[in-house]
């Protein structure tokens, strides 16, 4: 997108260079005419120097050397458990925080953002990149439009492709989980952007018996390594759970999330989310982007039978395009029409801490704590 000629420029800096979606996020800042990327700061060597020969970026010796310059937004990249320092560092520094989801290596350590956010204005986005997907709009119509009725009962899956779930963004030792936290948090951020959030929670997280071995094309070793070097890898050797289920209970729903980590495709090809109604069901396969809707009968302008909405859309290219524009205009003070703001960053958080408690407990029931 481009700037007007009088407009100035966002200056936008990198906090950490760890988590693979600043691959993305420094390339569309780059084409951006509206930002200006001034340079990055990361407290590993080796990475850092990898970062600086492959993007291209400045290297800022400490932080407070990239913060002086003057930035207004802040992209916190670090691996889950630095993210709450080196965010709360920024706080009063940037107009902006574009923290990595899902905010911290546990959740409590997230909430200490909330009072000072507040108190400085500051504006705040959490790395949710499918918020801004196409059929998540097309989603938002459709139960808008109440033409299925009364809904009961969603299903929404995903997980990761065979073998990543061994990559080290998801087998931190400080994390609370692993593919249910890392990857399980872009589901919980659908649910409860479609639902809002729930009350309860039931979870259980089942790490298997070492299994079957697999040639893995997906497992990446590093933030620079090629995806395309096939790997061995073994059902049951994660650090944490290879599937998890959790059940999130409303007063008139039941939301269901279903993780594994040994999907056969690559990433996003086989997530999915299904709506049931009393009068009709609403499909879609997120990578397609297709959603289709079963109606019993005509409802809401909807017709009987099968409808089919193309969203002309596929791939997360454009999802992190949109978040980025979003954020640049929320900058700006120009507003933006959707956001995943510092509220709904924090109300994921708070139903997977509630999931993980449920999960320690064999799947007893975990009340979500209140808004904080």
């Amino acid at each position: 997108m481009s700037a007007t000629p009088t407009e100035p420029q966002v200056q936008v800096g990198f906090v950490g260079a760890r988590h693979p979606h600043i691959l993305q996020r420094v390339r569309l800042l780059q084409e951006d005419d509206r930002a200006l990327v001034v340079g990055f700061v990361e407290e590993d060597s080796k990475i850092s120097a990898a970062v600086q020969d492959r993007l291209g970026l400045k290297q800022f010796g400490s932080l407070d050397e990239l913060l002086s310059v003057g930035i207004d937004i802040a992209v916190v990249e670090a691996l889950d458990p630095d993210v709450p320092r080196l965010a709360s560092a920024c706080i009063r520094r940037a107009k902006s925080l574009l923290i990595e989801k899902p905010g911290a290596g546990r959740p409590h350590e997230a909430y200490s953002l909330i009072s000072p956010c507040k108190k400085a204005g500051t504006v705040v986005e959490f790395g949710y990149e499918m918020h801004y997907a196409e059929f998540m709009r097309v989603l938002h119509g459709v139960l808008e439009s109440r033409c299925l009725g009364q809904v009961t009962l969603a299903r929404f899956h995903g997980g990761n492709p065979v073998g990543c779930a061994l990559e080290i963004w998801q087998s931190l030792p400080e994390d609370l989980g692993g593919l249910g936290y890392t990857e399980g948090c872009h589901l919980v951020e659908m649910v409860t952007d479609l639902f809002g959030v729930p009350g309860r929670v039931s979870s259980v997280a089942s790490k298997l018996l070492p299994g079957d071995s697999e040639s893995s094309p997906y497992y990446k070793s590093g933030l620079f390594s090629d995806p395309a070097e096939v790997t061995e890898v073994r059902v049951g050797t994660c650090r944490y759970e290879d599937v998890m289920t959790s059940s999130l209970v409303y007063e008139d729903k039941v939301v269901t999330i279903d993780l594994t980590a040994w999907e056969a495709g690559n990433w996003v090809e086989d997530w999915s989310v299904e709506i049931y109604g009393t009068n009709g069901t609403s499909r879609v396969n997120v990578a397609s982007e297709v959603v289709e809707v079963f109606l019993r009968e005509e409802r809401a302008g909807f017709a009987q039978g099968r409808t089919v909405i193309d969203a002309n859309h596929s791939g997360l290219g454009y999802m992190y395009e949109r978040q980025l524009d979003s954020l640049i205009r929320r900058t700006k003070g120009a507003g933006a029409e959707v956001s995943v703001g510092l509220e709904a960053g924090m109300a994921v958080l708070r139903v997977l801490e509630a999931a993980y408690a449920s999960a320690a407990a064999s799947g007893k029931m975990a009340a979500v704590r209140p808004p904080l």
